[in-house]
């Protein structure tokens, strides 16, 4: 009875170590705000499989390339603020058309207020360069109760 349960017990082992000893690692997607939105656990691939995903990578078209949309509406507007993450510049890109004022705050992470300005319909730009890495609120508000925020993530990636 005792070899029996030794081997019992050696082969849940066995089957927890080699469970725990494979190669994986946990990928991420992310919305356009920045939040987290899924979670994928991805066995790792060996040296000869890395190189032709690689091969295929670099052979695949601009247009066979994912796109990752990061528009924000705000009423009739479209805002698409990239890159994110950034390591300094943004640029926020609206569309559509406002008789509105519009203001861009930025925001820390703790909710202290670092720079507020009047942006147009068009290409514009905020700074985070003199700012530590981190994460970052930007709220875009259009006329009197019209808003929508989003997260920017600075970093030297």
């Amino acid at each position: 009875m005792k070899i029996v349960y030794l081997t019992f017990i050696l082969s849940c082992l066995y089957a927890f170590f080699s469970e725990c000893s494979a190669k994986e690692s946990v990928v991420y997607e992310y919305d356009a705000a920045g939040n987290r939105t899924a979670r994928y656990i991805v066995a790792e691939e060996s040296e000869d499989e890395a190189q032709a995903g690689a091969l295929r990578g670099a052979l695949a078209t601009a247009d066979e390339q994912p796109q990752v949309e990061s528009v924000i509406t705000l009423g009739e507007l479209s805002i698409d603020a990239y890159p994110n993450p950034t390591n300094g510049p943004v640029a926020i890109d609206i569309t559509g058309e406002t008789d509105q004022p519009m203001l861009v705050e930025v925001f820390s992470g703790a909710g202290a207020s670092l720079q507020s300005k009047a942006v147009t319909v068009g290409k514009n730009k905020i700074d985070l360069s003199s700012y530590p890495d981190g994460q970052y609120i930007v709220v875009l508000t259009s006329g009197a109760k019209n808003s929508t925020s989003f997260k920017v993530i600075k970093g030297n990636f």
